[in-house]
């Protein structure tokens, strides 16, 4: 069994508030915590848009991975 929002799970309040802490020192970490915020509704300008679609894309994988490692006990051994 996995969690309802695996992302909060394996990223939490916490380690988001770490990771925006230190955002400025890293494109990758930037380009996380977009991937992370990715919801809402689409922009009307077409640049900001497939910006939002690109970071939604990958923020359904991370959850399709991480719903997979769940699936395959690869977190059971961390207790909640």
């Amino acid at each position: 069994m996995f969690p309802p929002d695996v992302l909060r799970e394996v990223f939490p309040t916490d380690v988001r508030e770490h990771l925006y802490g230190v955002a400025s020192e890293s494109k990758e970490v930037l380009e996380r915590l977009e991937i992370l915020a990715a919801a809402g509704p689409e922009p009307t300008d077409p640049w900001q848009r497939h910006r939002l679609r690109y970071f939604r894309k990958k923020k359904a994988a991370w959850e399709a991975y991480l719903i997979g490692a769940y699936a395959a006990g690869l977190f059971s051994c961390y207790p909640r």
